[in-house]
């Protein structure tokens, strides 16, 4: 029988909606094995379980759509909970859960199975960490479909003990077998990664009505709020514990990156129009904290805000642009996560800027040119300096084509010039080339007379073997068509 399940499995991303009959005659014969004895430790039960579980994770997509979903999908969960005793078939039991739970936008009576065998399962310490959060995954499925009351309820059995044990690893009084800095920090992967998977299974809940009214439980008062969903409930109560715990914890790399997972799988699930702006400060707040001292956790959570938290942009981009021109004044060695921020600023969120303040837009700008010519004129680091030059490349190509923050460009145009003939004097990979001459270009086409005049202030024999340079093919072919480089930048004859 694990044979044909496995050659089943095989060909079951070759199946479609016209197989239906064929599917339910499969499902038939797989519900035989409910009556079925196994031992949990048994060999061939594993090899059995594994190979049902790829069948039925593989035919999801097609059960779903079916006629008789409902009773077929019950039928695969209840497979799936018989083979999650079975030792060495448990992942694969869990992955079968979570996907068909995952999939459902309504409840089924099979679920409260789902909920009460995966919470036990997680709630034993002596199974795997790993397999444990799976299990709790299948929980939120679970609880995503049910009434919001009882989904509330039974996120706080499960959330409160979580963080209290957080809480109490915050000031110090984590009773654990030992109480080094590894064990604290193991013990707060684990919570932290506990509220990551809770928050990342709840749904939005959009047909929930604006005009409803709930009491948000809060440590510090007791008051009524706007009903939204469940994730805000549960950000604004771990939001300041969050950031406390990043307080006590900053130099732990791996723990702040759990805590920005937390924040992130939260980001779209929670964010509606009444609570954006209370989250975008709470979150710009831990941001602050971590900037400078974790770049890469911080940067994706800032480029995860920035793309969901649209109606608070102008608070958002505040705080970019203080922390730019912090990068830019305390940092010596930049990290490709700045870069790489900035680039997603300028590249996909322009119009942030433009509606921005003058002055918060022209202070973010002004020291992302800073960040990206002393790079340029430094670095050695080809990954680096590649994206610095692509930077570099779309701001320019903004600001000339939108005219506006021209002052940006037209203040350091000299500098600015001179950093780029000295890189090209390296060698530059072809995309760094490439980046760099059309910004040349870009910055010749938008004001000649002044490019002229930098390039007569310049090192005029340095300039015109940089230019012979970037319109050789062999360094830069694209550029090779542009005969009238020279001219624009050739000092005038007459005197």
């Amino acid at each position: 029988m694990e044979s044909v399940l496995y050659l089943l499995e095989r060909i079951a991303d070759h199946m479609s909606e016209n197989d239906a009959t064929a599917i339910s005659q499969i499902l038939e014969h797989c519900s035989l094995l409910l009556s079925w004895k196994f031992v949990a430790s048994q060999s061939g039960a594993k090899q059995l379980g594994k190979s049902l579980m790829d069948l039925l994770y593989s035919l999801q997509h097609l059960i779903s759509i079916g006629k008789t979903a409902d009773d077929q999908e019950t039928l695969c969960m209840g497979l799936a909970l018989m083979f999650m005793d079975i030792t060495g078939c448990t992942s694969n039991a869990l992955k079968v859960l979570e996907t068909y739970a995952g999939n459902r936008s309504s409840p089924l009576p099979v679920l409260d199975r789902v909920m009460q065998k995966c919470y036990n399962y997680f709630v034993n310490s002596g199974n795997p960490r790993n397999l444990r959060i799976h299990a709790l995954r299948c929980v939120g499925q679970s609880l995503a479909v049910q009434d919001t009351d009882y989904m509330l309820k039974s996120l706080d059995q499960i959330l409160i003990p979580r963080l209290r044990a957080l809480q109490m690893i915050v000031e110090g009084r984590m009773a654990t077998s030992s109480q080094s800095t590894q064990s604290l920090e193991e013990e707060c992967v684990f919570e932290l990664a506990v509220l990551s998977a809770l928050i990342a299974t709840q749904k939005p809940r959009s047909e929930a009505s604006k005009d409803d009214i709930e009491v948000v439980e809060s440590s510090q008062s007791d008051e009524k709020s706007p009903k939204t969903n469940v994730v805000y409930t549960i950000l604004c109560q771990c939001l300041p514990l969050l950031l406390n715990l990043l307080r006590n914890f900053s130099s732990s790399e791996i723990l702040v990156e759990k805590t920005c997972d937390v924040l992130r799988s939260g980001l779209i699930a929670a964010v509606q129009d009444e609570s954006t702006q209370t989250l975008a400060d709470s979150y710009c707040d831990i941001l602050d904290f971590i900037i400078l001292r974790h770049p890469s956790a911080a940067c994706v959570l800032a480029k995860a805000m920035i793309f969901v938290m649209v109606t608070a942009s102008t608070k958002i981009v505040t705080h970019i642009a203080t922390w730019f021109k912090n990068i830019d004044e305390k940092m010596n060695e930049f990290n490709e996560a700045y870069i790489e921020l900035a680039y997603h600023v300028v590249k996909k969120h322009w119009r942030l800027l433009v509606v921005a303040p003058s002055s918060v837009a022209y202070t973010f700008l002004q020291a992302t040119r800073n960040i990206v010519l002393k790079i340029l004129g430094t670095s050695m680091d080809t990954s680096l300096c590649r994206k610095s030059s692509l930077l570099l490349l779309v701001m320019i190509r903004n600001v000339t084509n939108s005219k506006t923050f021209s002052e940006v460009l037209q203040e350091t145009d000299y500098h600015l010039i001179n950093v780029i003939f000295c890189r090209l004097q390296t060698e530059a990979i072809r995309p760094i080339a490439e980046a760099l001459s059309e910004i040349l270009m870009l910055l010749a086409r938008s004001n000649p007379h002044r490019i002229r005049s930098v390039f007569q202030l310049g090192s005029q024999a340095s300039f015109r073997a940089e230019i012979l340079a970037v319109r050789s093919p062999a360094k830069c072919q694209p550029w090779a068509e542009v005969p009238t480089l020279t001219h624009i930048w050739a000092p005038s004859t007459s005197t």
